[in-house]
């Protein structure tokens, strides 16, 4: 069996981004590259936000927690813009 790497490549395919799988909100995938030391503080690689396929390459913890933190908040402020939209259509 491929994993979705070998069988996509490095971008989440779009069948796997469908509305029905809304439960992988603030999902991540981290990928720790080859010069990674976590006892020195080392760190590299790429993350991936499973809802969006929003990507970045990192080369510091720094700037993967940057990351998570933008799109984890991202990812709640649309679904407080979902939850209002519902709410005004049920209105309506």
């Amino acid at each position: 069996m491929e994993n979705r790497q070998e069988a996509y490549g490095d971008r989440t395919p779009l069948f796997l981004k469908h509305p029905i799988l809304s439960n992988m909100r603030g999902a991540f995938v981290v990928r720790l590259g080859p010069g990674t030391e976590p006892a020195r503080g080392r760190f590299e690689g790429s993350a991936e936000e499973v809802d969006t396929g929003k990507r970045l390459n990192f080369r510091s913890s720094e700037e993967l927690l940057r990351f998570l933190e933008q799109t984890f908040e991202g990812a709640l402020r649309r679904e407080r813009e979902l939850i209002q939209r519902k709410k005004q259509q049920g209105e309506g």
